[in-house]
């Protein structure tokens, strides 16, 4: 069993948030912790908190645990901490979709930065679905990162998802070296059919901003420091108006130590796995 952390706000993009994590996860062995920072009237908020946790246990208590926590304005730190410190497989968080021209709030831009573990952000717009178009995005340097993947393996294969993995190099490659990566992609994951696309820095960044104005796909994985990060960050906070952002973002942070782990075959991190009905 894994622990998930979900950060509301009682908004409709929190509310979309968590709709896509009680749809994917439904199968998996899972507990939900709900986190919320009060913005105004504490027992205004605490009460409200206890409300949404009672209609969750309502509706969805027999298959999943779910435990509340609130920390006040001034906590925010705090709150950052225990994110970092529990151990969870994910925090995930709702992300505003219209109207505006920043796409990303002040505490989830801090989150973002702040947050060491695996971090999804779900935008209002995106489609929850069973088969998904998924691109992760990787720097050459970096391509070990790919290990990380192991640990949302099961999710992608119960997604039925459709891998593109994209490979930024500063300078071109020798076929040789880009049949070196095909096999070590096949290594990590030999259950997916994956494709493989290596492109210096100007056609990254291209492609990347097509997918998204074209709504390309579903899913992006990229890993925290990565090129990738950076820029995916960027493309969501610096969004032109009226301009929608759909694809779900999952940014993998994975210690050096347990890359050089799974790189040696040991597994030292959580696996989600499907429930034992």
């Amino acid at each position: 069993m894994v622990k998930i952390a979900h950060c509301t706000d009682f908004s409709k993009n929190s509310e979309k948030a968590l709709e896509a994590i009680l749809f994917n996860f439904w199968s998996f062995d899972i507990t939900i912790d709900i986190i919320h920072l009060v913005e105004g009237d504490y027992a205004k908020a605490a009460a409200r908190l206890e409300a949404y946790k009672k209609e969750l246990i309502s509706s969805h208590g027999t298959r999943v645990a779910f435990k509340v926590y609130l920390f006040e304005t001034s906590e925010k730190e705090a709150l950052i901490s225990q994110l970092n410190s529990e151990g969870y497989y994910a925090t995930i968080a709702g992300l505003e979709g219209i109207g505006e021209t920043a796409g990303i709030g002040s505490f989830l831009e801090e989150l973002y930065k702040s947050y060491l573990g695996n971090m999804t952000i779900v935008p209002f717009w995106h489609e929850i679905k069973i088969e998904n178009k998924v691109l992760v995005a990787v720097e050459y340097e970096n391509i070990e990162e790919f290990y990380a993947i192991v640990q949302v393996k099961n999710f992608l294969d119960f997604q039925f998802s459709k891998l593109t993995v994209l490979v930024r190099v500063k300078e071109d490659i020798a076929q040789v070296q880009v049949l070196e990566i095909e096999a070590f992609l096949r290594k990590v994951l030999p259950s997916l059919e994956i494709e493989l696309l290596v492109y210096n820095p100007e056609i990254c960044t291209n492609f990347i901003t097509k997918g998204i104005k074209e709504k390309q796909l579903d899913y992006y994985i990229i890993f925290k420091g990565d090129y990738f990060d950076s820029c995916i960050y960027n493309m969501i906070v610096n969004k032109p108006a009226g301009n929608t952002f759909k694809e779900r973002v999952v940014r993998m942070s994975t210690a050096p130590e347990d890359i050089h782990k799974l790189k040696s075959g040991d597994n030292p991190l959580n696996q989600i796995n499907l429930k034992l009905e």
